[in-house]
C-alpha cells in the first residue's frame, strides 16, 4: 500500500502514473528514485509492494533517462543554441548611468476617500 499525505492508502499496482511521476521528479532532481529503506518507510511500501515495484521503478528510471538523453542530443545538434549572442549596443545599463542624472523624486499620492454610492433615482421594491 502507498500512503499519500497520511490521508489514504492506495494499492500501488493501480496507480502506475503516480509511480512514473515520482521517478521523473527524482531523475530531474539528479537522484533517481530507488527502493531504499528510507523511501520504503516514507511511502509505506509493504514487502509485497517492494517485490511488485522493483522492476517497474527500474524500467521507469531507464525510460525517463533515455528520453532525456534523446532530448539532450537533439538540442545539442541545434547550432544556434551553442552560439552566445553578442551584447546589445545602445543604452548603458542602469549601474553605469552618470551620477549627474538623478531620477525625479515622486511625491507621495494623497489618498482620496471613497464616497458611499448614492443612487440618483429611487428604487421601488
Amino acid at each position: 500500500m502507498l500512503i499519500v499525505g497520511n490521508h489514504y492508502l492506495l494499492p500501488v499496482t493501480e496507480y502506475p502514473h503516480l509511480l512514473a511521476y515520482l521517478c521523473r521528479r527524482a531523475v530531474l532532481e539528479n537522484a533517481p528514485f530507488e527502493l531504499t529503506r528510507e523511501t520504503i518507510k516514507h511511502y509505506g511500501f509493504s514487502r509485497e509492494d517492494v517485490k511488485l515495484l522493483r522492476d517497474c521503478i527500474a524500467s521507469n528510471n531507464r525510460r525517463i533517462i533515455d528520453e532525456l538523453r534523446e532530448e539532450y542530443e537533439r538540442l545539442k545538434a541545434i547550432d544556434c543554441l551553442q552560439v552566445v549572442p553578442p551584447k546589445r549596443r545602445g543604452r548603458k545599463p542602469k549601474a553605469e548611468v552618470s551620477a549627474e542624472i538623478q531620477p525625479i523624486a515622486k511625491k507621495p499620492r494623497t489618498r482620496i476617500s471613497r464616497k458611499k454610492f448614492v443612487p440618483t433615482r429611487s428604487v421601488k421594491s
